[in-house]
């Protein structure tokens, strides 16, 4: 009968009819529906299924060789991903530290891309503020110095000629037209 659900109840042995090693189980037929589970046990049928260990082993071989090809596959996936991610964190940050690098050495004129909203983007910003504002101070500085530079030549000439001069009349002149 189609309908007839066979299953297999029973254990498992390790040799073949010969001694070789196999799989071999041997289990009485029985069947899901009641009415003809009776007839079945009458005929006392056994079912053997019989698989020799050579061949159990190349399939367990290759689902192992399925599974760690898998998992070596997941590992490069994930080391690639996280050097994806890692990248998109620490490059801002390496950029950043270049240019600071660049200011360190001197040169105020350079700034840092600010790439993003977040806190490495707010602290590129911070940082530029802060280059511009050092770069304002260092040209004032620059201005002043040049300035009294130009003002303590300017009196040194001044009192290069004034000490030339030997005659009080012409020198009290001098220093008032100076």
């Amino acid at each position: 009968d189609s309908n007839a659900l066979a299953t297999i109840t029973g254990d498992f042995g390790m040799a073949d009819d010969s001694g070789r090693p196999a799989l071999v189980s041997i289990k009485p037929v029985s069947s899901a529906y009641s009415k003809y589970q009776s007839l079945l046990d009458a005929l006392g049928w056994r079912i053997i299924v019989h698989q020799s260990l050579t061949e159990t082993q190349q399939a367990a071989s290759q689902i192992t060789r399925f599974i760690i090809l898998v998992a070596i596959g997941l590992g490069v996936l994930v080391i690639t991903l996280a050097f994806i991610v890692s990248s998109a964190f620490v490059g801002p940050i390496a950029r950043l530290a270049t240019v600071a690098d660049q200011v360190a050495a001197g040169d105020l004129r350079r700034r840092a891309k600010v790439e993003s909203k977040d806190e490495i983007g707010s602290l590129a910003g911070t940082f530029n503020s802060m280059t511009a504002q050092l770069d304002e101070m260092v040209g004032s500085l620059e201005r002043r110095v040049e300035e009294r530079t130009k003002a303590l030549a300017t009196s040194a000439d001044v009192s290069r000629r004034l000490s030339t001069i030997l005659d009080p009349e012409q020198l009290v002149k001098e220093v008032v037209e100076q």
